[in-house]
């Protein structure tokens, strides 16, 4: 129940800012209200639902302060599993994050920035996966549902794809040489970049 809500909140089926209510949800899902209830719960936990006194229960919405303060700490775990990687990951991972950043590329080219997004979520989430902290993992997961809610007011201009994936092609190659404190600093970069893209008000973070 949880986890097909989350669907319908992250793919924007229900819009950042909309009321929700456990009648409506349960006949949406064809499900029994106690079960929508106890979803409603932890995705306040979560931070992708919020409840307002004598008003009802809603979907967050993430002003671009608030974005800009979840992708700070965003950053900061970003910069850590890239740290990590460098020392961690085996030839089987970075081909498969080079795989990855080819496809990346192909997306760019194509225009396709919904692929795109996709695609470069996989990539950061990869290497915080494969950082081998659990915690670090739970909390970026958060972070990114979150980053979700705020993405809905429009997708990454075209013109940034190939810029971001150069950064990714920069990060991986640092990563593959062993180079710690240059992957740290290579993606540092790039979610710098990210900020800057927020900050004008242009899209979500790369």
């Amino acid at each position: 129940m949880q986890q097909r809500l989350t669907e319908l909140i992250v793919s924007g089926t229900l819009a950042a800012g909309a009321k929700v209510t456990e009648i409506s949800v349960a006949e949406r899902l064809n499900v029994s209200r106690g079960p929508v209830r106890e979803a409603f719960r932890a995705l306040e936990e979560f931070g992708l639902l919020v409840t307002e006194r004598n008003r009802g229960v809603f979907v967050r919405r993430i002003s671009p302060a608030d974005a800009v303060e979840i992708h700070e700490v965003r950053a900061a775990l970003d910069e850590l599993a890239a740290r990590r990687a460098a020392t961690q990951l085996d030839p089987d991972k970075i081909r498969q994050l080079q795989a990855l950043v080819d496809q990346m590329g192909g997306a760019a080219d194509a225009g396709d920035v919904k692929q795109f997004y996709v695609l470069n979520l996989q990539f950061h989430e990869l290497l915080v996966r494969w950082s081998g902290n659990a915690k670090l993992l739970a909390t970026y997961q958060r972070l990114i549902m979150e980053l979700h809610l705020y993405r809905q007011k429009g997708l990454q201009p075209a013109g940034e794809m190939h810029h971001s994936n150069a950064a990714h092609v920069e990060i991986l190659r640092r990563i593959a040489l062993g180079d710690g404190d240059a992957a740290a600093r290579a993606m540092r970069e790039h979610t710098n970049h990210g900020r800057q893209r927020i900050l004008l008000g242009q899209s979500e973070p790369a």
